[in-house]
């Protein structure tokens, strides 16, 4: 679990912020959000 969040937060990082790759942002941040609320939840990706 952690390979894959520190593969999320990669590529959430490579990918520019523009209104195509928002919806992509959001999805991750309520994927974290949901999979791991104790450890992760309240931090924000941005």
């Amino acid at each position: 679990m952690e390979m894959f969040l520190n593969s999320v937060m990669s590529l959430i990082l490579l990918v520019p912020e523009d209104k195509i790759n928002r919806p992509i942002l959001n999805f991750s941040e309520a994927i974290i959000n949901a999979n791991l609320p104790e450890k992760y939840g309240p931090m924000k990706l941005r």
